[in-house]
């Protein structure tokens, strides 16, 4: 467990060091970011401001979901959608067998070498929000109910991953010769019976 951890490590700060090479594109990711959930939030606001709830949803209670949906969009958009995107050109190129010949678990190094440190400001903002709304509604939250909500937000995660390691484990090929497809739009492309390209 221990080495994992330092590799994962080693992972996000190379990572990090490639994202810093473009400072600019980082800072305006993180903008980018700021403005969607500001105008998610915002849509939010819209139409509770003609309702007092919305299927038995409260306002303080959709803030506290719509951070929920950020911090398990974050975490997935963090480390498993790079990873997988580079898994599948690396499929498509034919270069995963040195991937396969490398003495460590497959499956974590395709899961977890490429990350997008970008995506690590989805994960504070989407915390915040919870908070936020956590301090609305007025609830009293333990020590219990923290862990339970912590590790409700991990199976949540791991979830989501193993939707998209079945997804991109059936969708080996695709027809573009330029760039390789991310995970989720390529379960549907090796579906297409009219397009002609071999999936195996």
């Amino acid at each position: 467990m221990v080495r994992y951890l330092r590799m994962f490590r080693a992972f996000a700060a190379s990572e990090f060091q490639f994202e810093m090479e473009y400072r600019g594109n980082f800072y305006l990711s993180i903008f980018e970011m700021f403005l969607v959930i500001g105008t998610s939030i915002g849509a939010v606001l819209i139409m509770f401001g003609h309702t007092t709830t919305m299927n038995g949803w409260t306002l303080p209670e959709m803030i506290v979901l719509l951070g929920v949906y950020y911090l398990i969009q974050g975490g997935v958009n963090l480390v498993f959608s790079p990873s997988f995107e580079r898994l599948m050109e690396h499929v498509r190129v034919g270069t995963l067998d040195f991937h396969l010949l490398k003495p460590v678990n497959v499956q974590f190094l395709v899961s977890t070498r490429h990350l997008r440190v970008v995506r690590a400001a989805d994960l504070g903002l989407g915390l915040v929000v919870v908070i936020v709304g956590l301090l609305q509604v007025g609830a009293q939250i333990g020590v219990a109910q923290s862990l339970l909500f912590a590790l409700s937000l991990f199976f949540g995660v791991m979830l989501v991953y193993s939707l998209l390691l079945g997804l991109v484990t059936c969708a080996w090929r695709t027809c573009s010769r330029s760039s390789g497809p991310s995970p989720r739009r390529a379960v549907f492309r090796s579906t297409s019976i009219r397009s002609g390209c071999a999936y195996r």
